[in-house]
């Protein structure tokens, strides 16, 4: 149908235009659906656009920690246990400002979390912390992770895990519900790994569970 500036949903309207216009309308589906979404690469940016912006977060852990980034000439068992995390990215490069201006993530969180959203966070990691929002989760999206994906994603990479529809729960995950690989008591057949070549785009609900796989590899890998 003709998305018109209907005046009941005049912002949602032009997202929605917008995000027709960018291919997205299976990606908005999947984020209603499931909780998660993956753009490829053919979508989200050129890979010029991504070679920058992983030798930006090397350049910068190299000069914020010049003993730790280098994390892929170290054996797996002599690497920090979470890897590195380096924040607030937004005023280090400029190619982080284009990332979070970017026309495909800003639409799918626009219509996640609305026009008027805010940038809460820019941080990258290279090898994840849960917002204090009490039992019961509002149905609406308050959180909206964008993860651009800087190396190859696989489980043997440790790349995230996904709990499809879990947005939908309103809930914070209990021990109970912890799989096996994270010391909890459950398979991890409610996960499924959330696979994705370099120049990808994940974009999840604040709801939806996620974590990480083990990482069995001694392979970079990051994203921002």
């Amino acid at each position: 149908m003709e998305i018109q500036d209907f005046r009941a949903a005049p912002e949602l309207s032009q997202t929605f235009r917008k995000a027709r216009e960018l291919g997205l309308e299976s990606n908005l589906a999947e984020l209603e659906a499931f909780g998660f979404t993956i753009v490829p690469p053919e979508k989200a940016a050129p890979k010029a656009f991504f070679d920058r912006m992983l030798n930006a977060v090397l350049e910068i852990g190299a000069i914020e920690d010049e003993g730790k980034v280098s994390m892929a000439n170290r054996p797996q068992s002599e690497r920090p246990v979470y890897g590195r995390a380096l924040f607030h990215l937004l005023h280090k490069h400029p190619v982080f400002a284009e990332a979070a201006l970017n026309p495909v993530g800003l639409t799918l969180a626009k219509y996640m979390m609305g026009a008027s959203c805010q940038l809460w966070n820019t941080s990258s990691l290279v090898k994840q912390g849960q917002v204090g929002v009490p039992t019961p989760l509002p149905q609406n999206g308050v959180v909206c992770n964008v993860s651009w994906i800087l190396t190859d994603y696989t489980k043997e990479k440790g790349t995230f895990f996904m709990v499809p529809s879990s947005h939908r729960w309103c809930r914070h995950p209990t021990d109970m519900d912890q799989p096996k690989f994270m010391g909890g008591p459950n398979d991890d057949e409610l996960g499924v790994p959330v696979e994705a070549a370099p120049v990808s785009l994940i974009v999840f609900h604040g709801n939806t569970w996620h974590g990480t796989y083990p990482k069995t590899d001694e392979a970079l890998r990051s994203h921002f």
